[in-house]
């Protein structure tokens, strides 16, 4: 029997776990995605017959926001990678694409970067870490070249090879 998700009757994941949801925090991630994480899967949706494809170069994108001179006293940098994944498109219209957020898979593409929380910020800010230790982490970065270098950290590690590299510098 074929797997079903919301309106999504799956025919053939091939050899994906679609029931794994890229976790949003980098500290959770626990495996290596390959170029083409979930390219080829096959379902029927509404009567019609799907195929999952990318294209485009499978890509990690960092995106770095800040509170820089808007809240007094924040960690000012906060960066998140933005996975492209794959759509579905119509099998004989590859044009036509839709998203399949029920399938748990398809559910997210950002991962939340964090740092290792140090001693010295704990002296030097302890309003902002007054129930945290040594070693817990947290969202906040203190400058862009940190940021870049947790991100590069995580693409390497998790992404790597067949994936392209990113920074938004809006």
């Amino acid at each position: 029997m074929n797997k079903k998700y919301d309106d999504w009757e799956i025919l053939d994941a091939l050899h994906w776990d679609l029931e794994y949801k890229i976790p949003e925090n980098d500290y959770a991630l626990d495996k290596k995605f390959p170029p083409n994480y979930l390219c080829g899967i096959q379902a029927k949706h509404r009567g019609e017959y799907y195929i999952s494809r990318m294209y485009k170069k499978p890509t990690v994108t960092l995106i770095i926001t800040s509170w820089l001179g808007l809240s007094f006293g924040a960690i000012h940098y906060y960066g998140t990678l933005e996975i492209s994944i794959p759509d579905m498109t119509k099998e004989k219209e590859p044009s036509w694409s839709c998203s399949c957020w029920g399938i748990p898979a398809f559910n997210n593409d950002k991962i939340t970067l964090t740092a290792i929380l140090e001693q010295w910020e704990i002296d030097k800010y302890p309003h902002n870490y007054k129930y945290k230790r040594v070693g817990n982490r947290h969202r906040g970065f203190y400058g862009k070249d940190s940021i870049e270098a947790r991100a590069k950290e995580i693409f390497n590690k998790f992404f790597g090879e067949g994936w392209e590299f990113k920074i938004d510098n809006n």
